[in-house]
This record gives C-alpha cells, structure tokens and sequence, in this order.
C-alpha cells in the first residue's frame, strides 16, 4: 500500500511513513526524510529548546543508571545477568513479607 506525502508530494510505501495512531491509516502525514528535515530545521533555529529537551531527557536517563547501577551493588550482580538478577529480587521480596 502506498501514500502520498504531503509535505514533498511523493507517492511513498506505507514502509517510508513513522507509526502515528493520531492519524486513521496509522502512520504519519509526512514521510521519514521530511520529518526528519523538519526536525534537523528546528533544532537548528531553537538551540536553546534543544538543549533544555536534550538535558531533561539526559536528567532522565542518568538517573535511571544511579539506580540500576545501586541495585547491581546492592544485590552483587550484573544487569547482564538478566534471569539470575530477577531471581534474586523476588527472593528479596519474599524475605521482606
């Protein structure tokens, strides 16, 4: 199935357009490369956004490792070690009731 951009007016497989379930065909208005374009526009004409989107996401995310990173050393383990480390909070919690 194919759509048209209306940004660049490229008729496009439904493959070249992000997922938006604002929309009733359930991707975007506007292709990949134009909203991509767009986006590179913007964060070039509003530095000052950017940056203060850039850095809450950043606020985010680090905090988000100090956390993982204190529950690997509390319990000894590696995130890596996936299977083991689940086990190991469930025994926690089992302990604890």
């Amino acid at each position: 199935m194919q759509k048209v951009c209306l940004n660049c007016g490229i008729r496009k497989d439904l493959k070249n357009f992000p997922h938006d379930a604002r929309y009733r065909s359930g991707t975007s208005s506007h292709c990949r490369k134009c909203r991509g374009s767009f986006a590179s526009h913007w964060k070039k004409a509003n530095p000052e956004r950017t940056k203060k989107i850039n850095d809450s996401y950043y606020k985010r995310r680090r905090s988000l490792l100090e956390r993982i990173q204190s529950l690997e050393k509390y319990l000894g383990m590696a995130w890596d070690d996936d299977s083991q480390l689940h086990q190991k909070i469930n025994e926690q919690n089992k302990q604890e009731k």
